[in-house]
């Protein structure tokens, strides 16, 4: 009878997640056009501009610094992996990373470029899929963390014009909010007396996919142990935003834009934020909404800048989806994890 219950309620959490994953991918996919059809009828986006950010003189610059956004990001990772005793090499594990930046474009809302990133590093790692699988979690956790709080960081250093605008303190305040809540949530992993609380553990086992939420539990409460680590992490995630806000500079510089630092620096952090709700793919539609809001809120006019700015940075993120692409393609020998 318990084997018949049991074999009952796997089927039910396996519907469950085919019919929500369907669910979402019609409403992502609805929302990006609607997003895109939006920004060109308003105007606010000029591709001839955008296409100075291409030019010989401001490529490679760009281009060098999105990339050190994926080495130090992928260095984040490895460094997660090796505190649970993971070994891979970031040679290794670059190549993963492009090929996740190839799926966050080639499909649209449905599948995530992490969940391809851990497809292809769980292949030869049948008998390490949790850790191997929560390391992918905790990465981008922390990656949130990280633009949390330089977001708040960036809020407080131009509070006179947050005071200034009713939109940009609602902004304020959900960042604010989100942070808090993060910092509940980790303290609650990483407490003793959450995990063994006997009424968390009766919640845990009415959800769906308990067993694995219990085991996901145990190896998120194992990261307890590794705090320099995540600190390390945590400090890597400051370096690639500020990379990024490079980007943006040197990017405005190409299209003609007299930008101050200092604005990109206000803008980019809280921008980043925002735009980790996953909306649609790569961020299309639902980042030029984004970024036209807070570019014309901080310069204090209505124009193209912002959506013209992050259509460039998608431009060339697109471009390393390329090359995902051809690691993807070329794929044969699978990346077996060592402990060290």
């Amino acid at each position: 009878m318990e084997k018949f219950k049991a074999n009952g309620k796997e089927k039910s959490d396996h519907l469950l997640l085919k019919y929500s994953t369907e669910i979402k991918f019609v409403l992502k996919t609805i929302i990006t056009f609607a997003l895109i059809y939006w920004v060109i009828t308003r105007g606010s986006l000029n591709l001839e501009v955008v296409a100075k950010a291409f030019q010989p003189v401001f490529f490679f610059p760009i281009v060098i610094f999105i990339y050190l956004t994926f080495v130090v990001n992928t260095y984040r990772w490895v460094l997660i992996m090796k505190s649970r005793h993971l070994n891979i090499s970031l040679k290794e594990a670059l190549p993963l990373t492009y090929i996740g930046q190839f799926f966050n474009f080639a499909i649209p809302g449905g599948v995530s470029g992490d969940v391809i990133k851990g497809y292809y590093l769980l292949k030869g790692n049948t008998e390490k899929k949790l850790p191997a699988a929560t390391s992918i979690i905790v990465d981008r956790y922390i990656g949130l963390i990280s633009m949390i709080l330089f977001g708040a960081f960036s809020l407080l250093l131009n509070t006179g014009a947050i005071e200034g605008s009713k939109k940009l303190q609602g902004i304020a305040i959900f960042i604010v909010l989100l942070l808090v809540f993060l910092i509940a949530l980790t303290i609650l992993m990483i407490s003793e007396k959450t995990f063994n609380n006997k009424i968390a553990t009766y919640l845990v086992n009415l959800m769906p996919f308990s067993e694995k939420i219990r085991s996901l539990q145990k190896e998120l409460y194992s990261y307890r142990h590794n705090s320099k680590i995540l600190l390390s992490a945590l400090s890597l995630s400051f370096v690639s935003q500020l990379s990024t806000i490079l980007t943006f500079y040197v990017s405005g510089l190409a299209m003609g834009y007299n930008i101050s630092f200092a604005s990109h620096f206000f803008v980019i952090p809280v921008a980043l934020v925002i735009t980790a709700i996953p909306v649609s793919p790569g961020g299309i539609g639902f980042g030029q909404a984004v970024y036209l809001l807070l570019y014309n809120l901080t310069l204090g006019s209505d124009s193209s800048i912002g959506p013209d700015l992050i259509t460039s940075l998608q431009g060339y993120s697109l471009l390393w989806g390329f090359v995902g692409a051809y690691y993807y393609f070329r794929a044969k020998k699978l990346i077996v994890l060592n402990n060290n």
